[in-house]
């Protein structure tokens, strides 16, 4: 799946889109989005991302890890019945400049926690934002 936000001005809110995700399995499970790969160009880069380190089977990294603050998902994890659809939601913003590509893998295991997680899918989110710089001089020959 891809979600692609295009070129939106500074403090411009993207128009939210959603991808559906659906357990085709007999049994239910519980599911998760981490933010495997992490792309942003700006003007200043920011020192405070969040690190993301290795996890064991029974303690995931948090969905959150990674991912830029200008872009929102929800929700991030939670659980679907046998046969279970459900919409998540995308959503953009940022306040200076900058490009965005990240990678959310979601993984997604038995909701008793029997076994480990499984990478099910990748979902590619991109987004870019600009300033638009505007300078007003006085007429001269006034």
């Amino acid at each position: 799946e891809e979600v692609d936000f295009g070129r939106l001005m500074m403090n411009i809110r993207a128009e939210e889109q959603k991808v559906r995700i659906k357990n085709e399995s007999a049994v239910a499970v519980r599911w998760q989005l981490l933010c495997k790969d992490s792309k942003a160009k700006a003007q200043a880069p920011s020192a405070d991302e969040p690190s993301e380190e290795a996890a064991s089977p029974e303690q995931a990294p948090s969905p959150r890890a990674g991912l830029p603050e200008e872009i929102g998902v929800e929700p991030r994890e939670g659980q679907l019945s046998a046969h279970e659809e459900r919409e998540i939601r995308f959503s953009f913003k940022s306040g200076h400049p900058a490009q965005f590509k990240n990678t959310l893998q979601l993984e997604a295991r038995d909701a008793e926690g029997l076994n480990g997680w499984h990478q099910a899918a990748n979902v590619s989110v991109a987004a870019e934002s600009f300033a638009v710089d505007a300078v007003i001089e006085p007429d001269p020959s006034n």
